[in-house]
């Protein structure tokens, strides 16, 4: 709690801002964190386009269409059973 109102005053001090803005330990640490970001975002774009990723997909797809297919069949042939 006493933390998150330091936090809040330092955060609300716009020269205090400026200052560690020009700091270069902070420059650094930001330029690795959005470096780190766009290597993330371009392997998880690798990752959407390889083969194995579209496999899987298709793997996904055939077996969600059985699963509906069969589950009609299962609920058609209940409802037959009421019937007799």
């Amino acid at each position: 709690m006493p933390l998150r109102y330091l936090f809040q005053r330092l955060l609300n001090n716009e020269q205090l801002i400026e200052r560690l803005s020009h700091w270069w330990p902070l420059r650094w640490a930001a330029r690795k964190t959005a470096q780190g970001l766009v290597r993330s975002i371009k392997a998880a774009e690798e990752v959407a386009k390889s083969e194995t990723t579209r496999a899987a997909i298709a793997r996904g797809t055939s077996f969600s269409a059985k699963f509906r297919e069969e589950l009609k069949k299962g609920l058609e042939e209940i409802n037959e059973r009421k019937r007799r």
